[in-house]
């Protein structure tokens, strides 16, 4: 059984009859995660990921052209489905939203020029397009994991992101002995489970 069929069976389990407090929450899947649309709604970490996650939040927000950048790209940032939880926002979290806003393609372009990779510049609305896209993607996974804790909490928001480019986790060193390429990236979503 693949990824998708094990979801799949995972939220038709969760949505039976007798489970009437996962059913309700599974069936809000609405929403694009690329357009301008949003849907309202309403964890442990390592005293060294705490540190790193609350340097990271404090960095400041460049939205200006890189002076290597040969064009300029567009600024505007779109909303994606995936409510906040509201301690610990990033600078470049827009204050009084519900839900997170995806960088916008200058900020992701700035970001991955600083952190040491060549972009191309042309590249940038499909790879933000594909980020928002991924991102949406991973928040309906995670939905459906947290299908289990429903009773308790109906409507779990992503409380941060934890960058961790460097750290594998051990399914992608395990696949990489076997020929596979390591990710290019790895983040850990934290969820608050209504304040939990």
């Amino acid at each position: 059984m693949g990824t998708e069929d094990g979801i799949r069976a995972f939220v038709r389990a969760a949505s039976a009859p007798d489970n009437a407090c996962y059913s309700s929450r599974l069936s809000d899947s609405q929403g694009c995660p690329i357009s301008d649309r949003t849907r309202t709604s309403q964890g442990c970490t390592s005293s060294a990921a705490a540190a790193d996650h609350a340097a990271r939040i404090n960095m400041p927000v460049v939205d200006n052209t890189a002076s290597s950048q040969g064009s300029s790209l567009d600024t505007s940032r779109q909303k994606s489905s995936i409510p906040i939880a509201a301690s610990e926002l990033p600078k470049h979290q827009q204050s009084g939203s519900d839900v997170w806003v995806y960088p916008s393609e200058q900020q992701f372009y700035n970001a991955m020029k600083r952190k040491g990779w060549d972009p191309n510049e042309q590249d940038m609305s499909k790879v933000v397009s594909i980020h928002n896209t991924v991102n949406e993607r991973a928040w309906q996974h995670i939905l459906a994991w947290e299908a289990l804790h429903a009773c308790e909490c109906q409507q779990p928001k992503l409380k941060r992101f934890q960058g961790k480019p460097n750290e594998f986790s051990p399914k992608a060193r395990l696949l990489n002995l076997l020929g596979f390429k390591l990710p290019f990236d790895r983040h850990d979503w934290v969820v608050d489970r209504c304040g939990k």
